[in-house]
């Protein structure tokens, strides 16, 4: 795993390492069933196109995008901008301009809604997770997220539209190498509360539960397992063909553990905190920008191809930082692509 270096992203240092434990806990889950009858049978499985979160240092990572990457992943028919940096600002530059020729939907305003499942130190409990609701808030009031507005076309102001919603906790069993057949359920009962393009659900799963992409278990978030260990997180969407509609979901493995978490130390809210963030925020950026699989991606350079806003910026050295959001909040994530500056930043 590369080194990662860390700069505090504000105008002062001062405070960066204030933590937000005592920071309030906004609305209590509200209990979902992971059980729906009948859910499977309306929706197609394969149907759910999936963009993984790569394991830092994974050799094969650049396949493994590409080989996941949207069914509209063509060329843009045009180069990258090339606009270089801004005076000023540290960045990264990389010929790594995002398209979206087809104007396929971006996300313009969406209720985040955090999903806990079976949490083991409390029931419905997302302290065992670093409290990520808390991450939500903040990101959702600071300029961080208003990046998005070059790619969402919408004009940038003090507003949030990306607030956070309901919380839901789920419990249930579930095979140590976890399908998504085992969460449709839960999928079809959350899409029934509110689903299409102006809600998301980020599902996180507890400490010591596996996920695989295939049946036979070769691609999956199995930390326990190196030889299968091939992603952190990933984001996808779904149509089921009843009234649950649309649904565009992210699923949130544990992040404090090796080739996932955060490694610039100390991290201003500890390691599981700030490493569940980031990899959140990476999620959340490309929901937005690329919720069918099909929007903003690179279409244009090979060594990119398929990439998405946060894919670009995820694995490279400089491109993780501290960087202050809502209420001068400090967090220790990575950063994000920008069009308008050619490079990662943290900078609307």
């Amino acid at each position: 795993m590369k080194k990662i270096r860390r700069r505090c992203l504000a105008l002062s240092c001062a405070g960066a390492f204030l933590s937000v434990a005592s920071y309030a806990q906004l609305s209590k889950p509200v209990p979902i069933s992971m059980v729906s009858s009948g859910a499977a049978a309306t929706v197609d499985l394969a149907s759910f196109q999936i963009r993984p979160n790569v394991v830092q240092g994974l050799s094969n990572r650049a396949d493994l995008l590409k080989s996941t990457a949207g069914g509209d992943i063509t060329p843009s028919g045009g180069a990258g901008l090339g606009a270089g940096s801004p005076g000023g600002f540290n960045l990264v530059v990389y010929p790594g301009y995002l398209s979206n020729p087809n104007n396929k939907p971006t996300l313009h305003t969406a209720r985040q809604h955090p999903v806990y499942i079976n949490s083991p130190t409390a029931p419905n409990d997302p302290a065992h997770w670093g409290n990520p609701q808390i991450f939500l808030d903040d990101l959702a009031g600071s300029s961080f997220i208003h990046l998005v507005d070059q790619y969402t076309l919408d004009p940038y102001y003090p507003t949030v539209r990306y607030p956070l919603g309901t919380q839901y906790a789920a419990s249930g069993p579930l095979p140590h190498f976890a399908h998504l057949v085992d969460i449709i359920g839960l999928l079809h009962n959350l899409a029934l509360q509110a689903h299409g393009y102006n809600d998301v659900y980020h599902i996180f799963l507890p400490q010591g539960q596996d996920y695989c992409f295939d049946a036979a278990n070769t691609q999956c978030y199995s930390p326990d397992n190196r030889k299968s260990f091939a992603f952190c997180a990933f984001h996808s969407a779904g149509t089921f063909n009843d009234a649950a509609g649309h649904v565009i979901f992210s699923l949130e493995p544990y992040q404090q553990v090796n080739g996932c978490q955060v490694t610039g130390l100390p991290s201003p809210n500890g390691q599981l905190m700030d490493s569940t963030a980031s990899v959140l925020s990476h999620e959340l950026f490309e929901m937005i920008t690329d919720p069918d699989l099909n929007a903003y991606v690179n279409r244009d350079n090979l060594d990119l191809y398929g990439y998405e806003i946060g894919d670009q910026c995820q694995s490279a050295s400089a491109n993780f930082g501290f960087v202050m959001l809502k209420n001068f909040h400090f967090y220790e994530i990575q950063s994000e692509y920008s069009n308008f500056y050619n490079g990662c930043t943290f900078f609307p």
